[in-house]
């Protein structure tokens, strides 16, 4: 569990399927970046909504590669 307070993207090196969770372990939002990607956020109080308009997330949240494929990229949150 990790709380973003600034707006970041992050650069996606090998893609998969990512189960995102809020404070409370509820299912939030389900991403499927690919390589290659590059995603950005904007940090609105509590909610993170992405640049690509697709659904908004809790700033307060966790991840979960559930896909059969590793998964790893590289983020950058502005200060």
């Amino acid at each position: 569990m990790h709380t973003h307070e600034n707006d970041y993207l992050f650069y996606v090196f090998e893609g998969g399927t990512i189960d995102v969770f809020d404070a409370s372990g509820e299912h939030a939002a389900t991403l499927e970046p690919k390589a290659g990607d590059l995603l950005a956020f904007r940090c609105e109080g509590e909610t993170l909504v992405p640049a690509d308009g697709s659904t908004p997330v809790p700033a307060c949240h966790s991840a979960r590669n559930t896909g059969t494929t590793r998964y790893r990229e590289v983020l950058v949150e502005f200060l």
